[in-house]
């Protein structure tokens, strides 16, 4: 199909029709019913909107008549507002919280106001479980925003901005929200903070969630958004006395979780869809000792049991195993590779299993509440992304939220973590109530051999790659890889591997050795793909490339479950710390003081 070509032409003035200057009637403006207009200036706005929320303090001068500057005060009798104020805004329907108020003496002392933005639930997209005036924080995180003591991002806005005589009150909390619909949440093992939750004050806002999008720019170029982040607000971040000691919270998970597993205090994690086991490979290299794994697919389950003996398999579907086993699977970390051939870029034709794997995804709420585990690692593709599927992403994020998960979103790209093929995934962190959420690992590799950056390590090649290949390993098969007639090569040192198909052919050139002559051998595709030298699967041969291509790979795997590690670690280190602290208080408060001078036991002294 060719491409549209648009047709630009100018359009008619709007007219303003205003009958009466006098009154405060609306103004309604007349534009033309032209298809071809080209809408421009609304998106400069938006850009100018943004720049000004996000402005900060312009630096002082000796000459006020070249740079404006702010006086800082306290209220503004005028509209008789102060610090701590929350007023509803004008255009976008959210509320400011004012932390910090200016003049602009250079502009006849205007007022500006710099504060935390909140949005109502019920304007948020999603299915999110909300009471009837509850509000989450809005963060819009660029390299120069402002923030305030506590570390939340403020936003700048003028008087015209605000609606002075709409006047709220907002309480921060960690308190969990009552139960609604999503059954077996934390909030039903914690009575006195069911008891609290309950007692709702309807003149206040409440606000226990922020939501922050981090761009990776300054507010005033046009930045990329790199992460969408949903977290529950911590106990130091809510008002003091609405606060709940996220340790407890914390405590209570582990009493839920401690299993027989935890003999060797190693962290314990299930991989779900675990495929041929990539992922599992990957955690046992962190140091998580998997458990637990189940798959749908009993050839993927044929690879997964010959290379991870010990681990417990389950050969059922999704929603089986939550109802028979969601009891009884208590690990610290879960791990799930959805199905993501429907939300694929490649998907073109419609498979048999795209229904079941669309409705996958659905069931994540259930299997959290179920095996309750503190952290929660996602794979998917990097097609779930799209406006197409915002509803089915939006169905994940609620899985998490409707169970008082915090998660964290984005698209990484695995060659940065060592893989030798730019894969992007779309990657989830999921972190219960009161456990901290994990970032996600630092790009550690360059991505592409034209201009590296000098901090990283070099791009990996398909040549640093086959650098490892076994030569007698029983995957390494050449007698079943040859091809004729030859293509033209290409050069191993300055290539990664790309796509590539689950049938032998010649379409695809990444199908095909690098010096054309063959194809890949199945060793020298798991390696590529991350696996470890040992690694060995079962099936014939169209089976192994789906299993290859289907998977986690092991090396990025790796990356992630790391940070799992090191966040479980400081949390624990952290609330060991403080429990020990309160031992000793507890022993140096109850200590035997020391007998009064002059006594003895002989003659004790007698108090009356």
């Amino acid at each position: 199909m060719p491409p549209v070509r648009h047709r630009r032409r100018r359009s008619p003035e709007a007219q303003r029709i205003n009958d009466d200057d006098d009154q405060d009637s609306p103004v309604v403006i007349e534009i033309a019913d032209d298809s071809d207009v080209d809408i421009v200036e609304e998106e400069r706005n938006v850009h100018n909107s943004r720049v000004n929320r996000h402005r900060s303090i312009p630096s002082l001068t000796t000459s006020p008549s070249q740079s404006p500057f702010w006086i800082s005060i306290d209220q503004y009798p005028e509209y008789q507002i102060r610090i701590g104020t929350v007023l509803k805004l004008h255009r976008l329907g959210d509320y400011v919280q004012i932390q910090q108020m200016f003049t602009d003496s250079a502009h006849d002392d205007k007022l500006i106001i710099r504060g935390r933005r909140f949005r109502k639930m019920s304007s948020m997209p999603g299915g999110l479980e909300r009471e009837p005036n509850e509000v989450t924080m809005m963060q819009e995180v660029y390299t120069d925003s402002a923030t305030d003591a506590k570390g939340f991002v403020l936003e700048t806005f003028e008087a015209e901005d605000v609606l002075p005589i709409s006047k709220r009150l907002v309480r921060l909390t960690n308190y969990l929200r009552p139960v609604q619909a999503q059954q077996g949440r934390l909030i039903e093992h914690i009575p006195e903070m069911q008891r609290v939750s309950q007692a709702r004050d309807h003149r206040f806002l409440i606000c226990r969630s922020k939501y922050c999008a981090v761009y990776n720019g300054p507010s005033t170029a046009n930045p990329r958004k790199v992460e969408e982040i949903w977290t529950n607000l911590t106990d130091k971040e809510a008002d003091s006395n609405h606060s709940f000691d996220d340790m407890l919270i914390r405590q209570k998970v582990k009493e839920l979780l401690r299993t027989s597993e935890r003999g060797d205090s190693q962290y314990t994690a299930c991989d779900g869809f675990c495929g041929a086991g990539f992922a599992s490979a990957g955690a046992e290299a962190a140091s998580l000792k998997v458990v637990w794994s189940f798959d749908n697919d009993p050839k993927a389950m044929h690879s997964y049991r010959r290379n991870h003996r010990n681990v417990k398999t389950l050969l059922m579907d999704f929603f089986n195993v939550v109802r028979q086993y969601g009891d009884r699977i208590k690990v610290d970390v879960l791990m799930l590779s959805f199905p993501c051939q429907y939300f694929s870029y490649c998907h073109t034709v419609p498979g048999r299993n795209d229904d079941a794997n669309e409705v996958a995804m659905l069931g994540l709420g259930d299997i959290l509440a179920k095996f309750k585990p503190r952290l929660v690692v996602i794979e998917q593709t990097g097609g779930l992304d799209r406006v197409r599927f915002r509803q089915h992403l939006m169905a994940v994020i609620a899985g998490f939220r409707n169970n008082d998960y915090s998660v964290r979103k984005g698209v990484t790209n695995f060659a940065g973590l060592g893989q030798s093929s730019r894969r992007r995934r779309l990657m989830f962190f999921g972190a219960a109530a009161g456990e901290r959420l994990p970032p996600f690992p630092k790009q550690i590799y360059n991505i592409d051999f034209v201009n590296p950056r000098p901090d990283l390590f070099p791009a990996v090649s398909i040549k640093d790659v086959l650098a490892r290949v076994v030569g007698n390993h029983p995957e390494h098969r050449f007698e079943r890889a040859d091809i004729s007639p030859a293509v033209a090569p290409i050069d191993p040192r300055t290539t990664q591997l790309g796509t590539f198909t689950c049938t032998r052919n010649r379409r695809f050139r990444h199908n095909i050795h690098w010096f054309g002559k063959r194809f890949w051998t199945i060793h020298e595709l798991l390696l590529l793909q991350g696996a470890p030298a040992r690694y060995r699967l079962k099936g014939n041969l169209t089976t192994k490339l789906k299993q290859i291509g289907n998977a986690f790979p092991s090396i990025a795997a790796e990356q992630f479950y790391r940070e799992c590690v090191k966040s479980l670690q400081a949390t624990d280190r952290e609330d060991a710390m403080r429990l020990r602290g309160r031992r000793e208080e507890t022993v140096a408060s109850v200590q035997i003081q020391p007998p009064p001078a002059g006594s003895s036991p002989d003659r004790p002294i007698a108090i009356r």
